[in-house]
Order: C-alpha cells, then structure tokens, then sequence
C-alpha cells in the first residue's frame, strides 16, 4: 500500500531522520540538518539520553515531523525488567541486533512483553503531546517475524499513518549483502499501513563518498513518494559511549546541509515531503 496512489506522477522525497533524541549531539545534529539542510522528519527515541529536551524541540518546530523509532536493541527498556524477561540480557538491556534477530527466528522473544515495551514506547511519546506521523524501528527490527505482528497491530490500533518499508534495491557489490537480502524478502510481505515507493539509504551507510552516493541517490528518484533514511549528528561524549556510529554522522550532516544539493533536487524536479 503507498501513500501516493494518486500521485504518481510527482517525484516526492521524504528524507527521515533516525535516532532523534538518542544524545544531544544527535539531537541538534537532526535539526540544525532540517533548518539549514534538506531533512523533513525524524524518529525519536523514547529511551534516548536527550529524549525530553528532543521533545521540546520537536514541538517548537512544527515544520519536522516526528514519528517513533522503535527499539529493542539498545539500552535499557522502559518497563520493569521482569516484565520484559525475553527482551533483555542478565544485565539488564536490550540484547544486541544480533542477539535479537536470533532469538525472533528461534521463537524466543514473548509477544506479549514486545507487545507490551513498544506500547509503552509509543505512548511515552504520544503523552507528551507530540503528533507521530510515522513508525519505524532500531536497526529495522520490526521486519522480523515477531516485530512485524507486533508493529502491525500497534501502528494500526494508534492510527499512526505510516510505517517504514525498507525494501532497498539489492546490488551484488554491498558489503552487508546477506543482511539486505533478509531485509529485502522480509519486506515482501503485505505491507500493514501505507508507506512509501521507494526507499534508500541502507547502501549509504556504507559508503565511502557520501556526498557523491548522495547525489547518485537523488539522480535515481522515481515517480511517487520515496524516503530516504539518514543519520545526522554530532559526535559527543554519550555517542562516543553508546554507539560505534560516530564520524560518519558528522559527514551525513555536512552533506546534507550543503547548498548545491537542494540546487540538485530541483534539476531532478523533486519535491520536499514536508509534514
């Protein structure tokens, strides 16, 4: 199902932001990337180190819209640990994306407890008053097979309009090739809410020209509704503890930010998928 059935013949590019909230670095990263750049939304975090100050934010800038990324494989969840006794390790947190992805195929994961932490995820952020225009997830784990029932049931008792598709074309020469072949047979599934055309951006976490693959990217922008996942931020002290994706934020930002490629969206005819 996509949201621009009746639209096809517009090229429109929505450009999402992960991680929003995740540290203050990643925080001001995504909208300095939105105010001076070309990002229109992003994906907050409810477990995020900068998630309250993210939402104040998010609500003083009504033109970025927010959506909730979901997660299940970093950090600490927000309910009680015995609650959650299948999600997380001896220690407390969320079991790595590895450690996840096997335990969904063995059949290890309580859909009850998954059910129950990404409800309380989703409301954290509704309770604040912000409006989600948008479901996604860490590491793209709702493509899993217990995720998956899960993320449809709750994007759909929510009303949340849209859930992230990543269905990226294959090419022979990725490094994570296996990786983005699961993701690409997973997404081949009815899809539960409507979502968009086209999608890129897992192929732009490897790069290693990211202005050049970014352009390239643009060049290749269909007809219809296409988004595009980034990664925007600044490295700070938190990042540097929490997450082994650092520099390249730092280079996504700069990128992003850069004049010519607006110049470059409109020689494309492309429109900006504002909310």
């Amino acid at each position: 199902m996509s949201v621009m059935d009746t639209q096809k013949s517009i090229k429109k590019l929505r450009i999402n932001a992960d991680d929003f909230g995740l540290t203050k670095g990643v925080t001001d990263g995504v909208l300095y990337a939105h105010l001076n750049g070309i990002v229109t939304h992003t994906s907050i975090m409810a477990q995020g180190l900068d998630f309250q100050r993210a939402v104040q934010i998010a609500k003083d800038t009504p033109s970025l819209g927010i959506g909730c990324h979901l997660n299940v494989s970093w950090g600490k969840p927000l309910l009680p640990v015995e609650e959650v006794s299948t999600l997380v390790s001896k220690e407390g947190k969320f079991f790595t994306f590895g450690q996840v992805t096997l335990r969904s195929f063995l059949r290890r994961i309580d859909r009850k407890q998954l059910v129950a932490e990404w409800k309380a995820q989703i409301e954290k952020v509704l309770n604040t008053g912000l409006i989600l225009t948008h479901l996604d997830s860490h590491h793209h784990l709702h493509l899993l097979p217990t995720c998956f029932q899960v993320i449809k049931e709750l994007s759909q008792f929510y009303q949340i309009p849209y859930l992230r598709k990543p269905s990226e074309k294959l090419s022979l020469s990725e490094p994570s090739l296996i990786k983005r072949i699961i993701f690409y047979v997973l997404c081949m599934r009815s899809w539960p809410q409507p979502s968009s055309d086209t999608f890129f951006g897992l192929s732009l976490q490897e790069t290693n020209d990211y202005s050049y693959s970014l352009k390239k990217i643009i060049g290749r922008v269909p007809f219809g509704l296409t988004e595009l996942m980034v990664h925007p931020g600044w490295i700070d002290y938190d990042l540097t503890r929490e997450d082994s994706m650092l520099k390249s934020r730092e280079i996504e930002l700069v990128s992003l930010c850069d004049p010519t490629i607006k110049d470059f969206l409109l020689e494309n005819k492309i429109i900006l998928d504002r909310p």
